[in-house]
């Protein structure tokens, strides 16, 4: 997968009520390295969130280090970040999520539908994406198992909450 500074796709129809985004060229923004303006405004825009943090496994102040260490992909709306993925290249075939979010105010808008098809769509063929979710995060297990990511194991108990985490897996057999 090649990604530059200037990779950009775009969300339209932000303000329509629960459909699906379509992509166009302009904002999906591939950030590498940390504290890109893109960062901040996300970690800003998570901090508000973070009394709440309803959704977030992680807290803002947590993430701080998973930027630093990092790829990022960020879903720009009208008034900056609305959804990031947050991913390290574990070897050159596969590709680790660490952190994905899309701000509660624009969730089940199909932020993070778009922002995962987008980022399937940058793999060369044989290359994997793995990511873990919690066992009760019922809207993202959807998600995943709709884009093609098969599971691949589980950790048992694994959550503070006693929930276990699942393991999951999606290659591109795609040429």
């Amino acid at each position: 997968m090649s990604f530059n500074g200037n990779t950009k796709l775009k969300f339209s129809n932000l303000k329509s009520r629960g459909a699906v985004l379509e992509l166009e060229a302009a904002n999906i923004e591939f950030s590498h390295g940390p504290d890109s303006e893109l960062e901040i405004q996300f970690k800003k825009e998570l901090s508000s969130y973070e009394a709440a943090s309803e959704g977030f496994e992680k807290k803002a102040s947590e993430i701080v280090d998973l930027f630093a260490a990092g790829d990022s992909i960020f879903a720009r709306g009208d008034h900056g970040p609305i959804g990031a993925i947050i991913y390290r290249q574990i070897d050159e075939k596969i590709k680790e999520i660490d952190y994905l979010a899309t701000l509660p105010q624009c969730r089940g808008r199909g932020v993070m539908k778009s922002l995962l098809n987008w980022f399937q769509g940058q793999l060369s063929l044989g290359e994997e994406i793995w990511l873990e979710v919690s066992a009760l995060n019922h809207r993202a297990i959807a998600l995943y198992k709709g884009l093609g990511f098969k599971e691949v194991s589980r950790r048992p108990a694994y959550y503070p909450d006693k929930s276990d985490a699942i393991l999951y897996t999606y290659i591109n057999n795609l040429p």
